[in-house]
């Protein structure tokens, strides 16, 4: 800390302005991620079931097709 007293010592009054905004934004950006390690993983809770009307037995190029069939279909009327 002492480091960056004898820095900020040597900042015009704009300068500083500027450090305090970007330390500012670097809390706020701090507490929005305040999630720590479990933000990065997946939430399995928010996608359960979301893939319950799905043919097991299809492939995912049979599903691809399926798309592509439909996105044609809207667009040729």
């Amino acid at each position: 800390m002492h480091r960056l007293n004898e820095l900020v010592e040597k900042l015009s009054p704009a300068q500083l302005k500027e450090v305090e905004d970007f330390a500012e934004f670097l809390l706020s950006r701090k507490s929005s991620t305040s999630g720590g390690a479990r933000s990065r993983f997946l939430d399995v809770d928010k996608i359960a079931g979301m893939f319950a009307n799905l043919d097991p037995g299809k492939s995912s190029v049979d599903l691809v097709h399926e798309t592509m069939e439909r996105w044609a279909a809207k667009y040729d009327k």
